[in-house]
């Protein structure tokens, strides 16, 4: 009964977490895999056994296998170049693996800012349905990126990949395993050749996962700013507004203790008050041009 309960318990969790549009649930979307992996965005430390599977598997698949292609079998240029690619392949695929060890304390950093930034952008009740639509749209995106991938890797990729008959890829498949017509070689090395990319998967897809994340919520985030800072301006444009149809409603025609109170409503009007969106940001002419300058350097970025 205990593990019916503790099943039943998992999946409305589960489903809440799946459903759920907040800041929390996503990046616990983001983090689901790495966290079963044993390198969990949220900690600082991480487990070594994926990691060592991961990168003996590198070695021998990718490395072993592009060195002895280039040995053996390589004989024109062609072959060359097309071997080439996989060593850019590993050197990508180091990068990755490498930054999820050594740039922890980085993403830790990171990830507090994202749900600072959160948090503080959803204080302003007015703009509190849209924060909410934005997540959920970015949510989407990562389950298409996730879905997308997913269907490639595991019903296309891997299957053609582990075929220790497919000679696309330009390496030697599972050196010192030969022959591979012969069984239980053959079965071994397939083995070997879908765990390697299932490895590689779990490092490189979640890794850009989380940037697509990253991204998303930074533009997101700026579109918040951009319609609390419209908001704040156009509040702005009223108060002048207001203080120039109080200074023209004839106020030298009132009696004395008419004049006063227009004098008073004139000062209130034309008190300087510092307005922030969402509560970090001063609205004025200068941060307009500083944010539309910020703007186009994270899209230049990204682009490139």
């Amino acid at each position: 009964m205990k593990l019916i309960e503790s099943i039943t318990n998992y999946i409305t969790y589960l489903n809440y977490r799946l459903k759920d549009n907040s800041i929390d649930s996503i990046i616990w979307i983001v983090n689901l895999v790495p966290s079963r992996a044993g390198f969990s965005i949220l900690k600082d430390k991480i487990s070594a056994p994926f990691w060592i599977l991961h990168f003996s598997l590198l070695v021998y698949v990718y490395g072993a296998g592009t060195v002895m292609y280039q040995l053996r079998i390589a004989s024109s240029t062609r072959d060359f170049i097309k071997s080439y690619v996989n060593i850019t392949l590993i050197i990508l695929i180091v990068n990755n693996s490498y930054w999820y060890i050594k740039e922890r304390p980085l993403l830790r950093t990171v990830l507090k800012q994202v749900i600072k930034n959160d948090s503080l952008a959803k204080e302003t009740k007015l703009l509190q349905d849209k924060h909410e639509k934005l997540l959920s749209v970015i949510k989407k995106i990562i389950y298409i990126f996730y879905g997308f991938n997913l269907f490639d890797a595991f019903f296309i990729y891997i299957p053609h990949r582990s075929d220790v008959n497919n000679n696309h890829y330009s390496m030697t498949s599972c050196v010192g395993l030969e022959p591979l017509t012969a069984t239980p070689n053959r079965q071994i090395c397939r083995l070997i050749l879908a765990l390697q990319e299932v490895t590689i998967m779990t490092a490189v897809l979640n890794y850009q996962t989380l940037l697509l994340f990253l991204i998303a919520h930074t533009a997101a985030m700026y579109r918040m700013l951009s319609e609390e800072m419209l908001s704040f301006d156009k509040l702005i444009n009223a108060s002048e507004v207001f203080e120039n149809a109080v200074y023209s409603c004839g106020w030298e025609k009132f009696d004395l203790k008419e004049q006063k109170t227009i004098y008073v409503m004139l000062l209130q009007a034309q008190k300087p008050v510092t307005l922030l969106a969402a509560d970090i940001i001063p609205v004025n002419i200068s941060t307009f041009a500083t944010t539309i300058q910020a703007m186009f350097k994270f899209v230049t970025v990204v682009k490139l």
